[in-house]
C-alpha cells in the first residue's frame, strides 16, 4: 500500500444532511485513462472525462490539504454586489465581474473553503456559492 489523501465533495449534501459524518472510510480502484477506463464525470479524476485520453484533467494538486495559512476569521467586503469571504477566497452572488484566480471550475466543483488555494472562478452560467452554515469549512463553496 501507499499513503493517499481523498477529498470527498458533498455534491448533493448526502454527508451534510444532519448525519454529522466527519471521517468517512473510502475504498477505491485505480482505472486506466484509456479504453475501458474512467467514463464518469470528471470530478478531480486525472483522466479527461468521457474521452478516455490521459491529460491534465482537473487533478487538484493545490487542494485544502496543501493550503497555506488562512486569516483565521472571515471578513467580508462588498464589491459590485459580490461578497468575498477572505477565509475561503470564494465569491458568490451578484452579476458583476471579479478577478479570477486560476482556471474556471466546472459545475459542482469546489471553488472555496478554509485554506483553499485552487480556482475561485466558475464556468460561464455558474457562480461560486456557499453551501450552508452547517457545511464542512474546508469544502464550503461549490460552483452551482
Amino acid at each position: 500500500g501507499y499513503p493517499a489523501h481523498f477529498d470527498l465533495q458533498d455534491f448533493h449534501h448526502q454527508i451534510l444532511k444532519g448525519l454529522a459524518w466527519d471521517n468517512i472510510e473510502v475504498t477505491f480502484e485505480p482505472v486506466p485513462c484509456g479504453e475501458g477506463g474512467w467514463k464518469g464525470k470528471d470530478w478531480n479524476c486525472f483522466c479527461d472525462s468521457f474521452d478516455g485520453e490521459k491529460g491534465t484533467g482537473s487533478h487538484n494538486t493545490g487542494g485544502a490539504s496543501s493550503g497555506g495559512s488562512g486569516s483565521g476569521g472571515s471578513s467580508e467586503s462588498k464589491d459590485d454586489a459580490r461578497t468575498t469571504d477572505s477565509t475561503s477566497g470564494a465569491s458568490s452572488g451578484g452579476s458583476g465581474k471579479h478577478a479570477c484566480h486560476g482556471e474556471k471550475q466546472k459545475e459542482y466543483r469546489q471553488c472555496g473553503g478554509k485554506h483553499y488555494t485552487g480556482s475561485t472562478c466558475c464556468e460561464d452560467g455558474c457562480y461560486c456559492d456557499h453551501v450552508g452554515d452547517g457545511a464542512n469549512e474546508w469544502y464550503s463553496h461549490h460552483c452551482v
